[in-house]
């Protein structure tokens, strides 16, 4: 709820969100379907097909050729919709669009905003520190790519950037909080054990 809450309250209203149940096993369809919103469309898949398919599925059913990635557990900030909209008005060539993290650690009420990194694909190439969750593309690179890559079990959005950058891709990043991501306890077990798997 906080995350929708969170969309909803954009200062650019332009907006269509697909959003993609993977099998959840809370009251995430009761939540979504509480929304009198013509502009959020629902999708529940049969069974938890992962985070990759997920996303592909819904990027193909998106009617803008601007996708901008949203995950259920982050809250994101009022602007970020009208300043990636107008990074791509401003910018014709930019291809994607990229903000920076607040991190909110609910194991010990910490938080930090992570610093940023200006684009550098020699960087890219060796570590990513573009956050799916503040991200923005255009449809048509994402198709050409072939989207995100459903066999990895973790890293696809990463793997997804590497490929952009290998069709010529123009990244901008702005050094502004786009999205304030929680971690709890669960989380990060949880992706402690894909990364040995992924490893």
């Amino acid at each position: 709820k906080p995350c929708l809450d969170s969309i909803i309250a954009q200062t650019y209203a332009d907006w269509e969100l697909i959003f993609v149940d993977d099998g959840s096993t809370d009251k995430t369809a009761e939540i979504v379907k509480g929304y009198n919103d013509s502009r959020i469309k629902y999708y529940q898949v049969d069974k938890h097909i992962g985070v990759a398919h997920a996303r592909n599925f819904g990027c193909n059913l998106t009617l803008s050729n601007i996708i901008v990635c949203a995950d259920s557990d982050d809250v994101y900030d009022k602007n970020r919709l009208l300043t990636t909209n107008e990074c791509f008005r401003l910018n014709n060539s930019v291809d994607i669009c990229y903000g920076n993290i607040e991190v909110i650690n609910l194991m010990n009420n910490d938080w930090f905003v992570r610093p940023f990194q200006v684009f550098d694909p020699e960087v890219l190439k060796e570590v990513n520190y573009i956050a799916n969750m503040t991200t923005a593309f255009k449809k048509d690179l994402f198709d050409r790519v072939g989207g995100y890559d459903e066999n990895l079990i973790t890293s696809e959005d990463y793997d997804l950037w590497l490929r952009f950058l290998s069709e010529g891709a123009v990244f901008y990043g702005y050094d502004e909080v786009f999205a304030h991501v929680n971690r709890y306890p669960s989380s990060t077990s949880a992706n402690q054990d894909r990364q040995k798997k992924y490893i």
